[in-house]
Formats: C-alpha cells, sequence, structure tokens
C-alpha cells in the first residue's frame, strides 16, 4: 500500500461505517482520501484481515488503529493491568490488521479513578512502558494524541505529550496534534507545532467548532506554513463533525452526508493546494 508523504486520511468514527470495512474503504476512496486511522472497537467489530482486504482492495493506507471506545466497561475499578490487557489487544489487531501505528490516548480514560494527579501520571507511564515492549515485538509503533480538557484527564497540550515522551524509557512515543484541540489548550498553535516538529507523528485537521476548513476561525494557511518549514512528512487526518450532531454521531440523513462530504473535499482541496 502506498504511504507518501503528508498522505490525507480520516479518522474513521466520524463517518459511522467502521462496522463494514468494505463500505468505509469505498466511502474514503470516493473522497479522493490516501487511507484512514480506523477507529473501531477490535472487540466488536470485523476482522482484521477484513480490514485490511478492504483497504487493500481500494488501494488505500491504514494509518493506525486508534480505539474509539477505549474506556474501561467500569471506570471506577480500572487499574494498570486491566489497560495494559485491553491496549495489548489493540496492538495484536493492528499488526494483524497491517497497521503500522496505535494511538494511545485512550489510556487517559483508565486513569480517571487514581487519588491524584502524581497517581494518574505513574499509572499512565507504567502503561506506556509495558505497551511499549509488547508494541515493539509486533513491529508497531505508538502515538500519543494531546486531546482537549473536556475530553481527558491528561495530556491536553503538546506540552505535556512531550512531557510523557520524555518519561517513557521503553518507547519512543510519536506526538499527535489537532488544530481544534490546540485551539483550545495553546496559546500559539503555530509556535507549538515548530517546537514539537521532531516528534510531531500526524497532525489533524478540525476548524475551531469542529467542522472543515473555513467553516470555523482558525488560520490552517499558518500552521500549513509551519509545518512545510519543519519539512514535516506525517500522515494529515481530516477529522470533522457537523454543528448539529454530537461528535460520536455520524451523518443521520441525506442532506447531513452531502455536508460532511462537502466539507471533507474542501478541506482535502485546500490542503493539497496550498503546499
Amino acid at each position: 500500500m502506498k504511504h507518501p508523504n503528508n498522505a490525507i486520511g480520516i479518522c474513521s468514527w466520524i463517518l459511522g461505517l467502521d462496522q463494514d470495512p468494505q463500505a468505509l474503504a469505498a466511502e474514503c476512496a470516493d473522497l479522493g482520501l490516501d487511507g484512514l486511522q480506523y477507529s473501531g472497537d477490535h472487540r466488536s467489530g470485523p476482522e482484521a484481515a477484513d480490514l485490511r482486504r478492504a483497504a487493500d482492495d481500494h488501494d488505500l493506507t491504514l494509518f493506525a488503529i486508534d480505539p474509539f471506545k477505549a474506556a474501561p466497561s467500569e471506570p471506577d475499578r480500572a487499574s494498570a493491568a486491566a489497560a495494559i490487557d485491553y491496549f495489548r489487544r489493540v496492538i495484536d489487531f493492528a499488526a494483524e490488521a497491517g497497521a503500522p501505528w496505535v494511538t494511545l490516548q485512550g489510556l487517559g480514560q483508565w486513569v480517571r479513578n487514581c487519588d491524584d494527579a502524581d497517581a494518574a501520571w505513574s499509572r499512565l507511564v507504567e502503561c506506556g512502558d509495558a505497551l511499549a515492549e509488547h508494541a515493539a515485538s509486533a513491529n508497531i509503533a505508538l502515538v500519543y494524541e494531546a486531546l482537549n480538557r473536556f475530553e481527558s484527564p491528561v495530556v491536553r497540550t503538546a506540552a505535556a505529550a512531550q512531557r510523557l515522551r520524555d518519561d517513557l524509557t521503553a518507547a519512543d512515543l510519536g506526538i499527535v496534534l489537532d488544530s481544534f484541540h490546540m485551539n483550545i489548550e495553546e496559546r500559539d498553535p503555530e509556535d507549538v507545532l515548530e517546537i514539537h516538529g521532531d516528534a510531531l507523528a500526524s497532525y489533524h485537521i478540525s476548524d475551531s467548532n469542529r467542522g472543515g476548513i473555513g467553516v470555523g476561525h482558525i488560520d490552517f494557511g499558518a500552521q500549513r506554513r509551519v509545518l512545510d518549514k519543519i519539512d514535516f512528512t506525517g500522515p494529515i487526518m481530516i477529522e470533522v463533525v457537523l454543528p448539529e450532531n454530537a461528535p460520536a454521531t455520524p451523518p443521520r440523513n441525506d442532506d447531513q452526508w452531502a455536508t460532511l462530504r462537502g466539507q471533507i473535499r474542501y478541506s482535502v482541496d485546500f490542503w493539497r493546494m496550498n503546499g
């Protein structure tokens, strides 16, 4: 499968097609994307082999397995051991599917029952190091996305992601930065992109109101210029949500599908034309 510099994909959860790999891959191909970051649940979704076959059939790159529903079923009883067991299975699924990365930001949901911030951080590091060893044996890289304060109790900024990267002894953790989350948490997103460029694994496109490029007020031209300046060659992920839908709600009718597809296509065209 192809993996060109600055290939453009999507986070699959925005489409609501994770249970049907062929339909998902066909939609991504029709949108002119190079691939996708798969967000389905390995415990109840399609087989890894079916996901891999669908990507191959449509000449798409499977960039990462990004478990969208990674929270523990009983948050008050969450533990490092259970988190490690869950993500080891995600890593195994990624290896079978042929995805080179697994995203770990879901680990933030496994530290909410810790007594304080120090205990939460210690559990995060313990899990990251244990998972790094398993990932290395499966030839899988680990990445972590900085999420805003409304979605994660830890690692909300690029600086926090860098701290986690530094604290892990067994992993060379990649950092994922998202324009929407940076708009909430960072004073100067362009400066952040430049400072952390060496560790940047992927960049996500989502405007200030969660929509596609041009729907909000983020200066994507400025962020693109920084990424070009630092010679960023990693994948770009489109991650847009319609204003009338909650973040986990895919399009519900033909009009919403038309709007979402239009925002995705415009975002892809903007990024490619401004390169």
